[in-house]
Order: C-alpha cells, then structure tokens, then sequence
C-alpha cells in the first residue's frame, strides 16, 4: 500500500520537525500514532522518534519527494501546518502538534483518492520524551520501524479486504 507509506513517512518527519528540542542533548521520544478510516478498525503503531536539536522546518523533513508541506505555523506550544502531496495517490491535508517539554499530542487529517477510491483518514498522535538519543544510530532503528509499521498495515488492509469479501461472497 503505497499510500500508508506515505502517510506514516509524512506522519514520522512532521512529528520530529514539530518538536523541537529545548536545549540539551538530543531527544527520544516514544510515540504511539492511531490510523482511524471510515470502514476499517483503527489500528495503532507505537515507535520511537530521535529528534537532533534545532530540526529544520517540516517541509525540509518530508520524506516523500511528492509531498510538500506549508503554511508552517508555530503560536506557543502549537505546530499547524498544511501538506499536499501530488502522484498516483495525491491527497491534501492538515495536521497540529502540541507540544510540553516531555509530551506531545495532535492530530492529521489527510483526504485524497487511492486505487479511484475516495479516502478520509485521521491519525492521532501522542508522544513522552524517553530520554537522550544518537540521531545516526537511531535513524536505522526509525527507518526498521517504519517497515514494520507498513507491513503491519498492509496485513491489516490484507485481512479487512478478505473479511469484506468472505462476507459480501456470503450475502450472495
């Protein structure tokens, strides 16, 4: 599903960027993010995100050369921004971070079209600082979990694809 690709890479680079460290080592930050679409069980992927100090803005950070975020604005605690990410599954959105010095809450809300299928889906987030990290050593870690994190959503689309089918099969 190179749609959830796109959407937990986005997810990851916007939560480090909008959380800027405040002097000190650099940050570890346990997050957990909950994927919520019409039709489907939420399903909830947890990891760990190493922030180095004095991250540049959101829009240097995307991952996905066909996405691209602005409109970054920070009023006191509170990251906003917009993203739009163009390509096969283009899609547009919103997202907000609040942020204390050792948690994190917000929320993303993407729209766009999969597979010619309109989507709308919210992922929630919330993070606790974990203590001091090696950006360098915990990028491979990030970039392991991320796999994960899509494998476990593409098993999760796989099973609700076939439970609608096995169901639909029996109505007829």
């Amino acid at each position: 599903m190179r749609l959830a690709r796109i959407l937990l890479s986005a997810c990851t680079s916007l939560v480090a960027a909008s959380a800027l460290a405040q002097g000190g080592a650099d940050e570890l930050w346990n997050m957990s993010t909950r994927m919520e679409m019409a039709g489907m069980p939420g399903q909830t992927f947890p990891s760990q995100v190493c922030m180095k100090k004095g991250e540049a803005q959101p829009d240097r950070m995307s991952q996905d050369k066909n996405c691209k975020v602005t409109d970054v604005r920070t009023v006191g605690n509170k990251t906003s921004w917009k993203v739009v990410c163009t390509g096969r599954d283009a899609m547009s959105g919103t997202g907000e971070i609040t942020r204390t010095r050792d948690s994190m809450d917000g929320r993303i809300r993407l729209q766009g079209k999969s597979g010619g299928e309109t989507m709308d889906m919210t992922m929630v987030l919330s993070g606790k600082l974990a203590g001091g990290c090696n950006p360098r050593e915990e990028k491979k870690k990030q970039q392991a979990q991320a796999k994960a994190m899509v494998a476990q959503g593409d098993a999760q689309m796989a099973k609700f694809c076939k439970e609608s089918m096995d169901k639909f099969m029996t109505q007829m």
